[in-house]
């Protein structure tokens, strides 16, 4: 990480990304519970989620935080990361 990456990221926080999602047949939308680093790893939630009928995918987003999720990012179960 640069200077600058360094200060935007302390004035204005890191970049996460989520995955927001719809219960098929009714107006009931939820964000997933996990978080991602990368727009990559939620697509690659994404990807693995298509194929579940009871839900179906609307958007990511990504959004900006000071708040430090790394470790709870780590520490999640079957969180398994687009390897590079």
């Amino acid at each position: 990480m640069n200077t600058l990456q360094a200060i935007l990221a302390f004035l204005f926080g890191q970049k996460y990304y989520v995955n927001i999602f719809c219960d098929r047949g009714t107006t009931n939308y939820w964000v997933s519970s996990q978080i991602f680093r990368s727009r990559a790893e939620a697509e690659a939630h994404r990807h693995r989620n298509d194929f579940k009928t009871s839900f179906r995918f609307i958007q990511t987003r990504s959004f900006r935080s000071r708040e430090d999720f790394t470790s709870l990012i780590d520490n999640i179960p079957n969180n398994n990361p687009v390897q590079p």
